[in-house]
């Protein structure tokens, strides 16, 4: 038994929510390609230029660039995260499982530890929602290439969207924490709760 089966082992368990991964990179494409679809269709209307998909697309091709500010985008999401977990949920950076995973080639953060509902939901969405706002460089700036930017940063938290639409209606003290072996999470009662 590996320290992260005894962690989650010694809590009461209640329920699993998880999904398949082909659910799970469907629906990041689909939120991916629908946020590049309606930011391309908005900055169409605002200057009348098509130039957009070629600018995005020429980003692909500038691979230096496009690697550094893709990762880079990504890395400061885990470091929200980090943030999140530290000073809103409580769990020191000790508590904290941080690395990179050999299978999505992509970094991590989570907590060792189950977290309250609350503070989870909090962890799963407002890293996406604080990267997205850099879509605004490409209105103010026309710098087009965060179009592409913000969908594909996008597509990597689909996972973590789809685990926070799964939980956003339970209501209660609960614990949760990413599940060991699939995608999405498991919920714990919070045996600590009044």
């Amino acid at each position: 038994m590996n320290d992260r089966d005894f962690e989650t082992s010694s809590y009461e368990f209640k329920k699993e929510y998880t999904f398949s991964r082909k659910e799970g990179i469907t629906f990041s494409f689909v939120i991916s390609l629908v946020w590049f679809l309606l930011n391309w269709l908005l900055n169409y209307f605002i200057y009348k230029s098509n130039s957009i998909i070629d600018v995005a697309l020429g980003a692909l091709f500038n691979l230096l660039c496009f690697l550094l500010i893709f990762f880079g985008g990504i890395i400061f999401q885990e470091i929200i995260k980090s943030l999140i977990l530290r000073y809103y949920a409580g769990v020191n950076w000790a508590q904290q499982n941080i690395g990179f995973s050999a299978t999505s080639l992509l970094p991590y953060v989570e907590s060792k530890y189950p977290v309250s509902i609350k503070a989870y939901r909090f962890l799963l969405i407002i890293p996406s929602l604080v990267i997205c706002q850099l879509i605004w460089l490409s209105y103010i700036y026309r710098y087009f290439e965060f179009i592409l930017f913000t969908s594909l940063w996008l597509f990597f938290t689909g996972y973590d969207i789809l685990s926070f639409f799964k939980i956003i209606k339970i209501k209660g003290n609960f614990l949760v924490a990413s599940h060991p072996d699939k995608p999405g999470l498991i919920i714990y009662e919070d045996a600590f709760s009044e």
